[in-house]
Parts: C-alpha cells; sequence; structure tokens
C-alpha cells in the first residue's frame, strides 16, 4: 500500500520536490565556493571558461559566415548573390588598374616631358687648344693679317691697334666665342677676349678688365665649407682682387667658380686667399687672391664651348 501510495503521488510531489533540491544544491555550491582557497577558485573558473571556448567559437564562426550574406543583402540583390560578388570583383578589378596607372604616373613624372623626349638647351664641350706662347704669337701677329674685313666696316686706312694678350689656335671653325672660359685641368686660366679665323686672344685672370662670380670655401674635417660669395677681378698685376665680400675670409681660404649655372658639374679652382682686411668703412673685406694659374706654364688649354639647341628652346 505504501508503494502504491508513492506512485500514486510521485508525478505530483516531483515538480514541487525538484526545485528544493535545485535550491539546496546551489546553496551548498554557494558554501562550498566561499569556504574554498583561492587556488581551487581559480581552477575552477578557468575550467568554466574552457567549457565556453567551443560555443565562442561556434558564434564567431556562424558569424563571419552570415556576415558577407548581410552585407548582399544590404546591397539590394538578396535574391542573386552570384552576380553581387562578380559586380564586386569587377570594381575590385577596375580600382586597381586605376591604382596602378598612378604609380606608373608618378614613377615617370620628371624624367621627361609628357609625349616627347627631353633634350638639354645647352651642351657644354671642353675643346682642347694649344697655347701659343710669347714667341709664337709675336711670329703669328707679324704676318699682319687681319681677321676681319669689309663686312665687319674695316677699310685700309683703319686704325690697328696691336693686343698683348695671349693666343689660342681655335677660332670661328670651332664654334669659339667671346666669354668662353679657358681652364687648364681644374684651374682657371681666363676667357676668349676675340675669336679670329685661326686664333682667339685671351684675357688671364689677372689682366685688367677680367672679372667673374666666385665662391669663398674653407677646409674643414666635414668637408668645403662656403664663407662668402663675391667678384674676383685683376688689375695687371700678379695678384688678383675680390670685390664685394662682406663676409670675414682668412688667409689660406680657396677661391672656386660660383657653379651656380650648372653648366660644370663641379666648380672650377680660380686660387688661394693671402690676405684679408676689413676697409676702414668697415663694409667689404679687401682680399687678395694668389691665381693657381701664374705658378705653371701653360703649354695646353681647354676651352669651355656652349652648344645651344635652338630646337629645344621655347619661343618664349
Amino acid at each position: 500500500m505504501r508503494r502504491d501510495a508513492w506512485q500514486r503521488e510521485r508525478p505530483a510531489d516531483l515538480p514541487s520536490r525538484f526545485p528544493r533540491v535545485w535550491v539546496a544544491g546551489l546553496l551548498l555550491a554557494a558554501a562550498t565556493l566561499n569556504v574554498a582557497p583561492p587556488e581551487a577558485l581559480g581552477r575552477l573558473r578557468g575550467l568554466f571558461l574552457d567549457s565556453l571556448r567551443p560555443g565562442q567559437l561556434l558564434v564567431q564562426n556562424l558569424s563571419d559566415r552570415v556576415r558577407p550574406l548581410r552585407e548582399i543583402a544590404s546591397a539590394g540583390s538578396p535574391a542573386d548573390p552570384i552576380h553581387a560578388f562578380e559586380a564586386r570583383i569587377r570594381e575590385l578589378e577596375l580600382e586597381r588598374e586605376q591604382l596602378r596607372s598612378r604609380l606608373t604616373a608618378v614613377e615617370t613624372w620628371g624624367r621627361r616631358p609628357r609625349g616627347q623626349n627631353s633634350q638639354p638647351v645647352v651642351i657644354p664641350e671642353l675643346l682642347t687648344a694649344r697655347w701659343l706662347g710669347e714667341e709664337l704669337s709675336l711670329l703669328w701677329r707679324s704676318r699682319g693679317l687681319l681677321s676681319v674685313g669689309n663686312r665687319e666696316g674695316v677699310h685700309e686706312n683703319a686704325l690697328v691697334l696691336q693686343s698683348e694678350l695671349p693666343l689660342v689656335d681655335v677660332g670661328n671653325p670651332q664654334q669659339v666665342t667671346v666669354g668662353n672660359p679657358v681652364f687648364a685641368g681644374r684651374v682657371v686660366v681666363g676667357k676668349i677676349a676675340a675669336v679670329g679665323r685661326q686664333t682667339s686672344t685671351v684675357r688671364r685672370i689677372t689682366d685688367a678688365g677680367y672679372s667673374d662670380r666666385i665662391r669663398v670655401v674653407r677646409r674643414t674635417p666635414e668637408g668645403l665649407l662656403l664663407i662668402a660669395e663675391g667678384t674676383l677681378v685683376g688689375d695687371g698685376h700678379e695678384l688678383c682682387r675680390l670685390k664685394h665680400i662682406t663676409e670675414p675670409v682668412a688667409a689660406g681660404d680657396l677661391v672656386l667658380t660660383s657653379g651656380t649655372d650648372g653648366i660644370l658639374p663641379l666648380p672650377m679652382y680660380y686660387g688661394t686667399v693671402t690676405e684679408a682686411t676689413l676697409d676702414p668703412a668697415g663694409r667689404e673685406w679687401q682680399v687678395i687672391v694668389q691665381p693657381a694659374a701664374g705658378s705653371t706654364p701653360v703649354t695646353s688649354v681647354e676651352v669651355l664651348r656652349l652648344d645651344w639647341k635652338d630646337d629645344g628652346v621655347l619661343a618664349n
């Protein structure tokens, strides 16, 4: 009877007993965790988090797979995802071609003008010439021949002045012009003063009337240091002078060409400063230069000739 009675009462009492058992179990677990040492709590927490890890990975994986479908749906083509993917691929290919063309334009920018090859306007050329000494120059001038005539307005009674400037054996056939620099290696010798049919006269850097823009530099452990800029002039003596020098220079400083025209890759050498004093007004320095060209005799020189490309010069 008791068993039958318990079986009849079990379906009615079971729902009410299970909550009580669960509550009692939770209270017992809470009490156990409350008195458990921290090491045991840390291990239980790690086990609990490890048990949740597979579910988190599953949710993340499902989210990654659903995201492209959501993007397609937001694009307005949920019924045809393949066409949406193909359209996206075409957009990416077009963007890649645009980036490639921009990269090519950046890499080739500045190399040459668009649509044509770049040609330099001025081509420098060094012509080797023989420096005629005093005896050869005297013999040449004693021939009494002039390189000018009626086209230049010279008549038979015109006054001819004797020139004492040295000669080089290049002239009009080599397209030498007045003002072309004359070098002996890296040393500046002078400039072309007059051009004839077969010879040309040279105004040396120490001759009166010679002038050129220069830079004064100083040797330092780090290299050459720019000190000042000015003008080198000749006055007919063995030494040269510097004008328009407003920065303090010292003996031993080097005098080079300005090099601002960009024709030659490196500046040429004039000489060395031997004396530098400040003028009484205190505005400019009076600088004396020992020319490097006067220390050794010259037998061969180079004339810097500029070949102008008229077809590369703009009309304006």
